[in-house]
């Protein structure tokens, strides 16, 4: 009896400490606001580690790298990948148009029923104020799509929901250290490059998605030749320069 009674005992830990790791999405609130809570107020390192010709950030150890091309990459983090993309038309509407206008981009991948959405701002690496908005969209029982959106970069994530939490405070951390060479973004896209641009960043996000298509549906659009053949391999890959 006693040896039965502490098998039962066992299981029972067992069955605690398994349920305790299974994250469902109405538990997902408090774990993103506690994440961001924690990468806002992160001390922050005084130089990025990673410099490109149209942006630079920091990259912490912790943190891999897979693909990039001239304005998006791919980040790996806890096994799953993360796609940061420089907003160039956010960018040049600031800088141009000084309006509200919609961001094309922005529009082409936002997904409606969210289950997770919220706004606010943090200071970057030179103590500026940045706004920000998390978005967070089911797609099954165990997966979710994570965005983060701020004036220069979009973040992306697809991963399951046990992890989320953590994935969104990698991206806000990645995010207060990234900063554009604005003069260098302004004088290399033209009308037609950001065409070329808005394809190449549609069709690496699309290689992120599931083999289901679901995602892609979701965000596809109005114009579908922005996933043809001709623009799916996502465009050269860029190697980062580790600044020593």
């Amino acid at each position: 009896m006693r040896i039965k009674t502490s098998k039962l005992i066992t299981l029972g830990l067992l069955l605690g400490i398994l349920s305790g790791c299974v994250v469902s999405s109405t538990d997902l609130a408090p774990r993103y606001a506690n994440a961001i809570e924690e990468a806002i107020t992160q001390e922050m390192n005084v130089y990025n580690s990673m410099t490109r010709e149209l942006f630079s950030y920091y990259l912490p150890l912790s943190i891999g790298r897979r693909m990039s091309t001239e304005t998006s990459m791919v980040l790996i983090s806890h096994q799953e990948e993360i796609l940061m993309n420089l907003d160039v038309i956010s960018i040049l509407n600031k800088a141009y148009y000084q309006s509200d206008a919609i961001n094309v981009l922005r529009s082409s991948v936002s997904i409606n029923e969210a289950l997770y959405r919220h706004e606010g701002s943090f200071h970057d690496m030179k103590g500026d104020e940045v706004k920000y908005q998390v978005s967070a969209n089911p797609l099954s029982d165990q997966d979710v799509l994570l965005t983060l959106e701020t004036e220069y970069f979009i973040f992306s994530s697809i991963h399951p929901y046990s992890i989320s939490s953590d994935i969104l405070y990698d991206m806000i951390r990645i995010a207060r250290s990234a900063q554009i060479e604005k003069e260098m973004i302004l004088s290399t896209f033209s009308n037609r490059e950001i065409i070329d641009y808005q394809k190449e960043t549609l069709n690496m996000f699309a290689q992120l998605a599931p083999e289901t298509g679901t995602v892609i549906d979701m965000i596809e659009g109005e114009d579908k030749n922005l996933f043809d053949d001709n623009y799916y391999d996502a465009g050269p890959l860029v190697e980062d320069v580790p600044i020593e």
